[in-house]
């Protein structure tokens, strides 16, 4: 990775959250559960070092966004990121498979058009891979990715 470039993407009315040591920031949802603490309820697209459900120590900036400390209590949500055509979203078929998901406690969102992430509570086994490939076949990515605030 190269040290001297930095990715800012603001694209939504989330907070901008800088993940310093990664040259990365993004908006992401959070939900404040104490002093300097979020919860990230939405998905860290670019940043390695959260994952989606962890609970995070961020310091408050200038413009309201954040600055990413450490992971202060992993969620312990898998993350499953899937490529593929945008348009496969857009039918009735993959809508119920997402609908399913949320029903079983899951949270799913859709960036850059074709990139989603299925994200799985604890407790939940499933792998979601079968689904998607039940809409597209031939996803152009299929991994899940791997949590480095998960416990090992």
């Amino acid at each position: 990775m190269v040290d001297d470039v930095a990715i800012d993407v603001q694209t939504s009315d989330s907070p901008l959250v800088d993940f310093p040591g990664e040259g990365v920031a993004m908006p992401v949802a959070v939900e404040k559960v104490g002093d300097r603490l979020y919860r990230l309820i939405g998905v860290p697209v670019l940043a390695e070092s959260a994952s989606f459900g962890d609970v995070i120590e961020a310091e408050p900036v200038e413009g309201g966004g954040l600055r990413f400390v450490r992971v202060a209590e992993p969620g312990g949500w898998r993350t499953f990121l899937y490529a593929l055509p945008a348009y496969k979203l857009d039918g009735a078929w993959a809508w119920a498979l997402l609908e399913e998901l949320t029903a079983r406690g899951g949270h799913w969102e859709q960036v850059l058009f074709g990139l989603l992430f299925l994200c799985l509570p604890p407790g939940l086994d499933l792998d979601p891979t079968p689904w998607v490939e039940s809409v597209w076949p031939w996803p152009l990515v299929a991994e899940e990715v791997p949590s480095k605030s998960a416990p090992n």
